[in-house]
């Protein structure tokens, strides 16, 4: 049995749409870049200049640093910010209207799409950190819910440290990384 499918169903009891998502961990050089040959970019993923990298698979675009964090000279300045999940969406609200980075659309990640640039097969922090410098080694919301019995929701937090996966109530502190639709 592969690792990431061990974990999944240790944390879900082996929900059948989740464990794939897992199993779909980059390498630990998410661009495909040849050892020590960054100049030789995949065509999956675009370093823009500004701050922010775009996945031209998945056709989404991600912000660099986490919130807490700022963009500066090839490196995440700062300290990233643990927060609830209800602050994480003011954050999310807070950055749109700012108007930084061009656009009002920027969101919390999905699971799924917080999964493709994880790399469970590398050591903390589980990402290339060519494309995420400074990329704390603690777990990340998700959108990605669940009830929990009643009206409450549980939220899937994804690690980039030592732990995988795990299902948090919404006053459970993580980071954040934001999204958004396009490149």
């Amino acid at each position: 049995m592969i690792p990431c499918l061990a974990m999944a169903r240790a944390a879900l009891g082996a929900t059948a749409w989740v464990l794939p998502v897992l199993c779909w961990s980059q390498p630990c050089e998410l661009t495909g870049w040849a050892a020590g040959r960054p100049e030789q970019a995949t065509q999956r993923y675009q370093d823009n200049g500004d701050g922010t990298v775009s996945d031209r698979r998945a056709s989404i675009t991600w912000m660099r640093c986490a919130v807490g964090q700022t963009w500066a000279q090839e490196h995440c300045t700062g300290k990233a910010t643990r927060m609830t999940r209800n602050e994480a969406s003011a954050e999310m609200e807070a950055f749109n209207q700012s108007g930084r980075h061009f656009h009002d659309d920027w969101r919390v990640p999905s699971l799924t799409e917080l999964a493709y640039i994880s790399a469970h097969g590398c050591s903390p922090p589980r990402t290339d950190v060519r494309l995420f410098p400074d990329t704390p080694a603690d777990f990340f919301w998700t959108s990605t819910a669940r009830r929990t019995g009643g009206i409450e929701l549980d939220y899937f937090a994804l690690g980039f440290g030592a732990d995988g996966l795990k299902s948090s109530a919404a006053d459970a502190m993580h980071h954040l990384r934001l999204v958004r639709t396009g490149l």
